[in-house]
């Protein structure tokens, strides 16, 4: 689900996170994941989440025919399924009555049937938190469209790790080419040189992606947070690409010629043509 956007301009998904919990985090763990949130739950934080981390854990996947198609579900046995309600009875009983274990057992055990959509966190793990709601969003990539989202949220917080392991070493899906010029802005914009150096690693082209036309965008729409911005605001009108290369002239105190001076890279220059050397173009950018 998505609720807002960011001034990123990425989509903010929405994602249940269990830490502890009662008996109504159970309910509310349940309604999200049938409303097709992603569901991370801490392990080892108590009560609820313990349990819902248990019960995943004795989660066998068994394919069923339902309307008309094939799909994998999670089942927990009967022995399990009592062992869910001991758990259950020593963590709520003294204020819960019977009907009421029933239910939540019946809750805990839909909830693990859709392990799938679900990440389980250790308190003590090795990765962050942030890595775990990441991977858990990642879980929810379907179509092409969520899966640009699901990146670009990647890109923004700086996790080239999930990229690169729940997303192109899948190899479930090929990337377009205007696809990865899409992300190659988007992380030349957020200036995530790791990123950059991922795309080109799984098929983006910078000679491709970067024209006139895109070079030019890119300058225009600088992050106020980068030194390129700051020096680039003494122009009260649209950035061409010779201001960009007269500026590092200046800033390199004639120690350096950029390419953007040349009269074929302004005026002589149409929108879709591309560099000779695309990286020296992009080094005030990064």
């Amino acid at each position: 689900a998505v609720v807002s956007t960011q001034s990123t301009g990425v989509p903010l998904p929405m994602i249940c996170i269990m830490l502890e919990g009662g008996s109504q985090s159970i309910e509310m763990a349940l309604n999200s994941l049938r409303m097709g949130q992603p569901l991370v739950v801490i392990r080892g934080s108590g009560r609820a989440a313990d349990i819902i981390c248990s019960a995943c854990d004795m989660v066998a996947f068994k394919e069923e025919f339902v309307d008309g198609e094939f799909v994998i579900r999670g089942v927990i046995g009967e022995e399990g399924k009592k062992d869910i309600a001991e758990m259950l009875e020593t963590v709520f009983n003294k204020f819960t009555e019977s009907a009421k274990i029933e239910q939540l057992l019946a809750s805990v055990v839909e909830i693990a049937s859709m392990r799938k959509q679900i990440t389980i966190y250790k308190i003590d793990g090795s990765e962050p938190l942030d890595f775990a709601i990441l991977s858990s969003l990642m879980k929810s990539i379907g179509e092409s469209a969520a899966r640009m989202r699901q990146l670009k949220l990647a890109i923004t917080w700086g996790h080239e790790k999930v990229a690169k392991e729940l997303i192109f070493e899948k190899k479930d899906y090929k990337f377009k080419m205007e696809e990865l010029n899409s992300l190659l802005m988007f992380s030349i914009i957020n200036r995530r040189v790791e990123f950059i150096r991922l795309l080109l690693d799984y098929g983006a082209d910078l000679k491709n992606f970067l024209t006139a036309k895109s070079l030019t965008k890119l300058y225009n729409i600088l992050p106020r947070n980068s030194g390129a911005f700051r020096l680039l605001t003494r122009f009260d009108r649209a950035i061409c690409l010779r201001d960009v290369g007269e500026l590092m002239e200046v800033v390199m105190e004639g120690t350096y010629h950029s390419v953007l001076t040349q009269d074929k890279y302004n005026q002589d220059m149409r929108e879709d043509d591309r560099f000779d050397n695309p990286y020296s173009a992009l080094i005030p950018l990064l």
